[in-house]
């Protein structure tokens, strides 16, 4: 089996930061794809075309990592919420960012724009590790000993 496969199908957690970065990468790729087409192709602002490939990310995002990422089967409400609070603070960095940059011309947005995918993965996964996708475990520290199959003699 290569390592991906094992990465993929494997629960642990040194896999799931594997599954993290490769779900990260697809959403990355889809808000790049969507900022520059905006930008560049179609003539949008800087700021608008960036919020608005933040904003078609972020479905992209939530259910990788719900589904894959963490595995998690827990109740789609409280995460959806504690998802949109994470993204709406992740948007604010990419904006400000983008306008640190500004003076920089073009290459500034390119140094916004890659900030911006380079800066909030560790934040992220961390926020959604501890508060977001924690049914999983939530219902393993609250079985009983043994329930598991493992015994405890």
């Amino acid at each position: 089996m290569s390592h991906l496969a094992e990465a993929w199908r494997n629960p642990a957690a040194r896999f799931r930061v594997v599954r993290f970065v490769l779900v990260g990468a697809a959403a990355s790729i889809v808000y790049l794809i969507v900022a520059v087409t905006l930008h560049r192709f179609l003539g949008a602002d800087k700021f608008v075309s960036s919020f608005l490939a933040y904003l078609v990310g972020i479905p992209v995002s939530f259910l990788g990592h719900k589904r894959v990422t963490f595995r998690d089967d827990g109740p789609w409400s409280g995460q959806v919420a504690r998802y949109v609070l994470l993204q709406v603070i992740n948007i604010a960095v990419v904006l400000l960012a983008i306008y640190v940059t500004q003076p920089l011309g073009d290459l500034g947005y390119w140094i916004g724009l890659v900030l911006s995918v380079l800066l909030m993965p560790v934040t992220s996964y961390l926020a959604m590790h501890f508060l977001i996708f924690i049914a999983a475990r939530r219902g393993a520290m609250s079985a009983p000993p043994g329930s598991d199959g493992s015994s405890t003699g």
